[in-house]
């Protein structure tokens, strides 16, 4: 990117490795971003081609792997109350 085109907001934000981790999940679970996708948005908004296909795999993964604590105990099984849903299925 040349100087001076950088989105004024970026430069607010503090930039720390957990913060960046939470925005690729954030792209890939909330948004359903493709991992291509999300290394496109880092090189187009921030000029940073580093971050590799595998490491937003090994991240995902590790996330994934780890339930939170209120989640931990609790057993992992359908939910048998679901009604219908919206299409029909």
């Amino acid at each position: 990117m040349k100087k001076g085109l950088v989105p004024f907001w970026v430069a607010l934000l503090p930039v720390t490795k957990n913060g960046l981790e939470h925005v690729v999940l954030s792209l890939t679970l909330i948004c359903h971003g493709l991992f291509r996708g999300t290394m496109e948005l880092w090189d187009t908004m921030f000029d940073y081609r580093q971050i590799p296909l595998g490491g937003i795999h090994s991240l995902l993964a590790r996330a994934v792997a780890k339930p939170a604590p209120t989640q931990a105990g609790e057993p992992i099984s359908p939910r048998m109350d679901a009604g219908p849903t919206k299409y029909g299925a």
